[in-house]
């Protein structure tokens, strides 16, 4: 079972990191130079966790390097101490354990401890997928699907699947036997938690589906509860990654709404034993009953930080003509490729924009292509360079000519991509309508539901038609707790024994109730940007607000993309009645 005792011994060789959130982090040195050191992984620390929210809360310029860290030292704090709470409070005797509940848990136990350098090394990797600037990039395929009327035929891979591929691309790397096999686990553990296809597969295998065997010698059984659970740390309602990221971006943001009590957490996990619908014992990570207040605790933080911190409706603004902006240099890719252009361009724009296209069509490729060298092209700065030389003028004439050139678009698209840059480059967000509260969220379950290709419940042709490049529909959605796939359960005292109870139903947590009545949405907001440098019209159920950018501005983006003021001026009027038609046309189907 496990790692050879030679490589349970070099992993004991840690490394020490100074972080200011966690304090001291450790990792073993076999993972420095296996995954940390290599320069795709490096590239981590050019993408900002929170994308363009450091314009409005500055401190906010963390990465998704440190974040990376922070998932490590928090799974490997969750493992330590789920497995010294459930020997204390099941495996000691002191409260109930079925002689095979008590087999089972040992069993599994011993396969946690064992993997615990794997799990460090899939929390290391679960963001290791990332493109510039975080969830941008993949707002941005959304974005194309959705309102660009999807240009973009290619293949759409989630950031975890690319993170799997860059997982397994370690693995295969890795000329060491000993960092081989724990990265061969660790990819194990990320498919586990993020590949639903795998985990069906798993579940379906009589000899590895993740519950207690009825026999004992079920190895590959106990093994895969063992990888369950480790899994639940990456992805989960109460996993490592949420736990991380609000800690760390309430201390950036320099917002204590978002405090939760971590080390309190590490003392209140267990694994828990519980009986499926199918009448299947099987284990789970949960909490004790005391537990349920840290709990609602964390969700309240998470709600409070998603209302004050990543749906500010500024930050919103400015991310909205971020992924709108990179939407467009997808566009104005293709119309390159059409022109015969692409070669003629500086080896910068030529690595963005062929990075920039593959990460839209097959990102799996991208982050192969030779080792990763295109994926070193989409990060913030290089993308942070481009924006400003385009928001100048002094971009290649070849990108505005295409931008032009573009065979649906022209114009729009040009002007859209000058005055996006310009936003970006000069901090100055376009005038905005929002609505939220309840209408929002009918609104962005529809929406959600289209992107997804589950169902058709907006009329997308005619969405389609009331949008051009220079209108942003900018939506999110809350999915604070979601009772159908991860259920969280608790050991819960009940006449003399416990019992392992769905925590949405001890009644030690009003708000896991409130959360599971609403289906785990909590909060949402829709945002339409449009360009215009004054507003006034007004539309019903909407809040309206008047953006940054100036006539000057306007009157700039025309000169660099050669465009008539008056053409400009039509463009941007019809542009601000495609929005409130947009507008109209959510409303209705809310």
């Amino acid at each position: 079972m496990g790692y050879s005792p030679e490589c349970m011994d070099r992993l004991s060789d840690l490394r020490i990191v100074s972080d200011p959130v966690h304090g001291v982090i450790r990792i073993p040195q076999l993972l420095f130079d296996g995954v940390i050191d290599d320069p795709l992984y490096q590239r981590l620390r050019s993408i900002k966790q929170l994308a363009l929210t450091y314009y409005v809360y500055p401190g906010a310029v963390h990465t998704r390097f440190e974040h990376s860290l922070g998932v490590a030292h928090v799974a490997d704090k969750i493992l330590e101490g789920a497995i010294s709470n459930t020997r204390r409070y099941i495996l000691s005797g002191r409260t109930w354990a079925s002689p095979s509940d008590v087999e089972c848990l040992s069993h599994v136990l011993s396969h946690l401890e064992a993997m615990r350098p794997a799990l460090i090394a899939a929390a290391l990797l679960h963001d290791a997928g990332h493109q510039a600037y975080s969830h941008n990039f993949e707002m941005a395929q959304r974005d194309l699907l959705l309102v660009l009327n999807n240009m973009a035929p290619g293949v759409r891979a989630s950031h975890e699947m690319v993170s799997i591929e860059l997982a397994t691309l370690f693995q295969e790397k890795a000329r060491d036997r000993c960092i081989k096999d724990v990265l061969s686990d660790a990819v194990e553990i990320l498919k586990y938690a993020y590949d639903s296809k795998y985990r069906i597969e798993v579940e379906a295998s009589a000899e590895t589906r993740p519950a207690c065997p009825e026999e004992e010698g079920q190895y590959r059984r106990y093994r895969y509860l063992a990888i369950s659970i480790l899994a639940s740390m990456i992805d989960s309602p109460l996993d490592a990654d949420r736990l991380d990221f609000l800690y760390r971006d309430s201390y950036y943001s320099g917002n204590p709404l978002g405090y939760i009590d971590i080390n309190r957490i590490y003392n209140i996990v267990v694994i828990v034993p519980y009986t499926d619908g199918d009448g299947v014992r099987r284990l789970a990570l949960g909490i004790t009953e005391k537990g349920s207040t840290v709990l609602e605790s964390t969700l309240l933080a998470r709600q409070f930080m998603y209302n004050t911190v990543y749906l500010h409706p500024v930050s919103m603004g400015y991310d909205g003509m971020q992924f709108r902006l990179t939407a467009l240099l997808y566009l104005v890719s293709k119309a390159l490729e059409d022109m015969g252009a692409m070669d003629s361009l500086p080896g910068t724009y030529r690595n963005l924009f062929n990075a920039i296209s593959m990460g839209f069509e097959n990102p799996i490729e991208l982050a192969r292509h030779e080792s990763g060298r295109l994926s070193l092209a989409l990060v913030d700065p290089l993308i942070d360079t481009v924006t400003s030389e385009i928001a100048r003028g002094e971009a290649p004439r070849e990108v505005y000519d295409a931008a032009r050139s573009h065979r649906v678009w022209g114009d729009s698209l040009c002007l859209a991509l000058a005055l996006a840059s310009r936003g970006i480059a000069f901090r100055r967000h376009w005038s905005y309508l929002m609505v939220e509260g309840q209408a929002a969220v009918s609104i962005s379950r529809k929406l959600r539901s289209i992107v997804e290709g589950r169902a058709r419940e907006l009329d997308v042709d005619r969405l389609r038609t009331l949008i051009s490049p220079m209108v942003i529909l900018n939506y999110e959605v809350l999915k604070v707790y979601d009772s159908g796939e991860h259920r969280v359960y608790t050991i819960t005292g009940s006449e003399g024994r416990a019992v392992a109870v769905d925590v949405i139903e001890s009644g030690r947590a009003p708000i896991l109730t409130t959360l599971d009545a609403a289906k785990g949405f909590m909060l949402s907001k829709i945002m339409i940007l449009h360009p215009s440098p004054d507003t006034g019209m007004g539309s019903q159920g909407w809040t309206e607000k008047r953006g940054k950018i100036t006539v000057a501005d306007i009157e700039e983006a025309a000169r660099i993309c050669r465009i008539s003021m008056e053409a400009v001026e039509d463009l941007l009027s019809r542009a601000r009645e495609d929005s409130y038609r947009l507008a109209s046309t959510l409303l209705e189907a809310s």
